[in-house]
């Protein structure tokens, strides 16, 4: 699942090149050369400004903050890092021992060592929360932040293709042709 809604949000940081026809190689575009294109041209350009108002918006709407970067920084693991330490957290109900629970790492982007000392301790290190309700939680955020930006990048490629002078216009420099 991680794969795959990393590679979702890749793949919408391709279509954020594409349609605003950002400085940023449209083959090797992901979701992170996306949004630091888009801000470095959005300080110029009112057109890319609202386009990224609009992206940071949907961000937002639809999950808690950091949502994004956690998901990135965890399937950056999965993929690209070595294996981390699986930790599991006992549930007890009065009967005794019901089940375990998989816990997630809050900072997926660190090592395991460097996750502990940082939060202060193993538990601080990972989610509360049961993995299977985060998981189920962030498969919804993806799907709406996914919908709302693929609605965002439609309107604004809508617009660019009425109106190519639109375009002309929001480029910062001459050294780039329209799209």
């Amino acid at each position: 699942m991680l794969r795959a809604w990393g590679t979702a949000l890749d793949c919408v940081g391709g279509c954020i090149v594409a349609v605003a026809g950002l400085p940023t190689d449209l083959v090797r575009a992901d979701m992170g050369s996306a949004r630091t294109s888009l801000s470095k041209a959005s300080a110029s350009n009112p057109v890319l400004a609202q386009l990224q108002s609009d992206l940071d918006r949907a961000e937002a709407d639809a999950g808690p903050a950091g949502w994004r970067d956690w998901l990135l920084g965890m399937r950056n693991t999965v993929v690209h890092r070595g294996r981390r330490t699986a930790v599991w957290s006992a549930d007890v109900d009065r009967a005794g021992l019901a089940g375990f629970t998989l816990k997630l790492p809050v900072s997926p982007e660190l090592t395991d060592v460097d996750a502990v000392l940082r939060a202060g301790g193993q538990i601080a290190a990972t989610f509360q929360a049961p993995a299977h309700e985060l998981l189920d939680h962030l498969g919804d955020t993806v799907s709406d932040y996914v919908s709302e930006a693929t609605r965002i990048l439609a309107d604004l490629w809508k617009a660019r293709r009425s109106d190519p002078a639109l375009w002309c216009r929001t480029r910062s420099s001459g050294r780039h042709r329209a799209g």
